[in-house]
């Protein structure tokens, strides 16, 4: 009986020890699925706020991605996805952003232009209105009288006719060129004498060189319209052409313009920043780029800032020109 007794003691305090020893594995394994759970939701949750912020800052210039890797490879794939695809938004929104920058830069340039389009054309067509009015109006005008106000006339539509020519000829690489032997000494004295009309106070002097080439004479005339009037504009000082080395240089003692201003000048609508103010196209020595590219002669740029700049261009002499058309 003592046995049985005891055995049955043992037997019950083994399934008490067995019963207490799987409590605690239950309790143990329902602690460790709980933290388990609570680790994965949070790893989880990580990597959704960190795919969330980078999906915000997706179109900011200046995010960059995070190199802290996520702890899912399809959180990863992802993540890597949206790297991929914020780069590719930064490289649209540059070319925008200059494109953007591009865009509002020519439209402040065309309306400059415009501006000095309407400056431009309003005096001689003022002239011309107040002369047309009193030859109308005045009918005891003398003779002489009304012969300036008819010459005030011609040389304001001339005026306009320059003004319109110059605008035609900012496509210059689109024209043909009609080349003939022409003095090009004399050519620059009928430039000077024009703009003198118009720069009635300043003094050029012309060096006297009989020099032919073989050119189109109007395209070359407007060239030295062009830099003559350029140097007038930008210096108050006496202009100097002269001839040296088969080339013609146009010399002024202006403000100069810097070295990093030099190779932008012949851009289209370029004009230097100073102090001087014109009404200028931005058109004029660009004109004159292309007018000398198409005859294969060399566009001549120098200057020094407070000292002044020298404009021209390295002809072909008539034979050696012809030569080159053959």
């Amino acid at each position: 009986m003592l046995i049985k007794f005891l055995m049955f003691l043992v037997i019950f305090t083994i399934s008490i020890f067995v019963m207490k020893f799987i409590s605690n594995i239950l309790i143990a394994g329902f602690i460790i699925a709980f933290l388990t759970v609570f680790i994965f939701y949070f790893l989880i949750k990580k990597d959704a706020k960190r795919l969330k912020f980078q999906i915000e800052n997706l179109k900011n210039p200046s995010f960059t991605q995070s190199d802290e890797a996520m702890f899912f490879d399809e959180n990863l794939s992802l993540q890597n996805s949206l790297s991929e695809l914020s780069s590719d938004i930064r490289e649209v929104s540059k070319k925008y952003i200059k494109k953007s920058a591009k865009i509002k830069l020519r439209n402040t340039q065309l309306q400059g232009i415009l501006s000095s389009i309407s400056h431009e054309f309003k005096n001689p067509v003022a002239v011309i209105q107040a002369s047309s009015h009193t030859l109308m109006n005045d009918k005891n005008l003398s003779d002489e009288l009304r012969s300036k106000f008819i010459e005030k006339i011609t040389k304001n539509s001339q005026r306009i006719v320059n003004l319109i020519d110059r605008l035609n000829l900012r496509s210059a690489d689109s024209l043909s060129l009609k080349k003939t032997n022409f003095n090009l000494y004399n050519l620059a004295l009928g430039a000077k004498n024009e703009l003198l009309e118009k720069y009635k106070d300043r003094e050029i002097d012309i060096e006297n060189n009989e020099i032919q080439i073989f050119a189109d004479e109007a395209l070359i005339k407007q060239v030295l319209v062009n830099l003559i009037e350029n140097a007038l504009k930008y210096s108050n000082d006496k202009i100097e052409i002269c001839f040296h080395d088969s080339s013609i240089l146009i010399k002024d003692r202006g403000a100069g313009i810097e070295q990093k201003d030099i190779r932008l000048i012949t851009k289209k609508y370029f004009k230097v920043k100073n102090n001087i103010q014109t009404n200028s196209f931005g058109l004029g020595l660009y004109i004159s780029k292309q007018i000398l590219k198409m005859h294969g002669f060399e566009f001549i740029i120098r200057s020094e800032l407070n000292k002044g700049s020298v404009f021209g261009f390295r002809y072909l002499t008539d034979s050696a020109n012809k030569e080159d058309d053959e």
